[in-house]
């Protein structure tokens, strides 16, 4: 008598799991596999692709680092490290274009932003531990119209900001150097030195001047030449560049000494040869006398900077990301040096945790605080200290919800953070579920980030690899991993306009991920991939039973481009047989 014993694999959300033997694990967990995902529905499907951002680059060059600087007013610019030079992505030009040179050849960076109390400065503080410490401002633009080397003149769309802060407004009267209003309309003193007036008619329409001085009916600015009773309309702007000082064209730092119109540069130096259109930015400022590091973090407006190689941590004074001075004894509010001497290995990364920064180690993890009174005083408290506890790599860090999340030299990918209602933090093994995959992994250069409910950690797939050529990918509303992401060698990791980006590990490249089709971009080509599901040994319970068939059927819901594959291991007259078919999704 015939019996039929169907089995339905109909829930995937068990996802990879490779802890357990293969025959042992749930129906509908992954064996093994690559670019598989879990779906909403708990299916299955091919991760999705990549595009490329900027232009292909084959040349070998590493993209190290990347980081997206936000601005306050909404505008977004990726910045990247590859090789030795620092580069920005401009959205006018469509590409990466230089911001500084002359680094050391594929040393990673840190980046954090800093606003000072000026609501109006932005500032993006970065360093690789070697070449000093600077700031970017993050202003661009680009060339209205070509410039001849030695021109002293450079002219670009705007050099202002968009908000318009007062006006068009009309003048009562006008001195070279002042107008005036007939009635009261702003604060004394609103205006200076970071405003400009911009005159909006007549023979000095585009004009611009930099305001030095506000009562409630005049502004007082530097001299326009001619200006006097000639002024009808004007507003008040501010600028997007400095008031003076260094502009990036092409790979040419250019001095400036003022702005003089709403589009011009003038006093300029050293300025190089460029076409119309051209990307313009403020040149970086260096703090060659700053202490140097990759790791930095900020908290109650200080910045925390430590090397990748030391045990150190210097702490800026109090909203000034430049300043890391102190006096001796040291007052509130000062600059800091906190020595971690406990061992451990040297600091491998920093993160925030409930308003405590986390310092950690291999083998060490510790919390540092700021008493918040008028002592200031530096504390210290041990967290967890084991070996291999913390982070291998400082790019392995990231932060989740309440938790730290980081790879470790062994035991794969962890999170830091208090569980349920125990009163103390610990570490939590979220790769346990496949422990040898990631025990075989190396995270030495691991890049990690949370981006739309899932965790994305990069690292090399053995000690065979010579770059990271792996993704491991967590999904938290399932609580399972994903199958490994293969052909993206990545680097480093940064969420730019509400996508998720990459920078890639083998070539100085950048690459737009998950993007809805199916195919990869391999520099300028565009290629297909691999998409592979195993399932667990199928034994349909009681595996020391007998079982005998005479029969075996498959079928299943499966795209055209997805082949099915089925092997059965069986005994027959005392020997071990296997029997292999397969599937097509274009048969009928």
């Amino acid at each position: 008598m015939e019996n039929t014993f169907p089995t339905f694999i109909d829930d995937f959300s068990p996802g990879h799991q490779t802890k357990r033997d293969a025959s042992m694990i749930p129906i509908g967990a992954a064996q093994g596999g690559q670019n598989v995902t879990i779906s909403d529905g708990d299916g299955i499907e091919p991760r999705k692709g990549r595009e490329l951002l900027g232009d292909a680059d084959t040349s070998g060059t590493v993209v190290s680092s990347a980081f997206t600087f936000r601005l306050k007013d909404g505008t977004e610019i990726p910045v990247r490290a590859a090789g030795t030079v620092l580069e920005y992505y401009h959205s006018g030009t469509g590409d990466w274009e230089n911001l500084n040179s002359s680094y050391t050849s594929g040393q990673p960076f840190g980046f954090r932003e800093f606003n000072e109390n000026d609501e109006f400065k932005d500032q993006l503080i970065f360093c690789n531990g070697i070449e000093p410490y600077s700031i970017w401002d993050g202003a661009i633009d680009q060339l209205n119209g070509a410039i001849l080397s030695g021109a002293t003149e450079v002219t670009v769309d705007t050099v202002l900001r968009s908000t318009i802060f007062y006006g068009p407004a009309t003048a009562s009267g006008s001195t070279d150097t002042t107008i005036t209003i007939a009635t009261a309309a702003w604060a004394t003193d609103l205006w200076n030195d970071d405003f400009y007036v911009e005159i909006t008619a007549g023979a000095f329409d585009t004009y611009v001047s930099r305001i030095s001085a506000t009562t409630t009916t005049m502004i007082t600015f530097a001299s326009i030449t001619g200006l006097a009773g000639l002024v009808t309309t004007f507003r008040i702007r501010q600028s997007k560049f400095n008031h003076s000082g260094s502009l990036r064209i092409g790979t040419t730092d250019v001095a400036y000494t003022s702005l003089d119109r709403t589009t011009r540069f003038a006093g300029c130096t050293n300025t190089p040869a460029a076409l119309d259109n051209a990307a313009v930015a403020q040149a970086v400022v260096k703090h060659e006398n700053n202490p140097r590091g990759n790791i930095l973090e900020t908290l109650n407006g200080k910045m925390f900077l430590a090397g990748y190689d030391s045990s150190t941590i210097y702490v800026s004074k109090v909203f000034n990301a430049t300043d890391f001075t102190y006096s001796s004894p040291r007052d509130a509010g000062e600059g800091d040096v906190i020595d971690f001497v406990e061992g451990g290995g040297q600091i491998t990364g920093m993160g925030i945790q409930e308003d405590s920064i986390y310092v950690l180690k291999q083998d060490v993890i510790k919390t540092l605080t700021y008493t918040q009174d008028p002592n200031d005083l530096a504390n210290t408290n041990p967290v967890i200290a084991a070996p291999l506890v913390g982070p291998q790599y400082f790019q392995g860090v990231f932060k989740v919800d309440n938790y730290l999340h980081f790879a470790s030299a062994k035991g794969g990918i962890k999170a830091a953070g208090r569980v349920g209602t125990v009163d103390f933090v610990q570490t939590l093994q979220i790769s346990d579920v496949i422990r040898p995959t990631v025990n075989d992994a190396v995270f030495d250069t691991s890049a990690g980030v949370y981006f739309d409910g899932k965790t994305y950690v990069a690292a090399k797939t053995n000690s065979d690899s010579t770059y990271n050529d792996v993704i491991f990918v967590y999904n938290f509303q399932k609580a399972a991993w994903d199958l490994p992401i293969t052909g993206w060698p990545t680097s480093c990791f940064f969420v730019y306009d509400g996508s998720l980006y990459a920078g890639s590990s083998i070539n100085k490249e950048t690459y737009k991920l998950l993007v809805t089709d199916y195919i990869d971009d391999v520099g300028a080509d565009e290629t297909t991939y691999k998409a592979q599901w195993t399932s667990g040994y199928l034994n349909y319970g009681l595996p020391a039973k007998t079982k005998s068939f005479t029969a075996l059927y498959v079928e299943g819901y499966i795209s055209e481009s997805t082949t099915l594959n089925v092997q059965i291991d069986y005994d027959y007259n005392g020997v071990t047989t296997t029997l292999t078919g397969s599937l097509a999704g274009t048969e009928t």
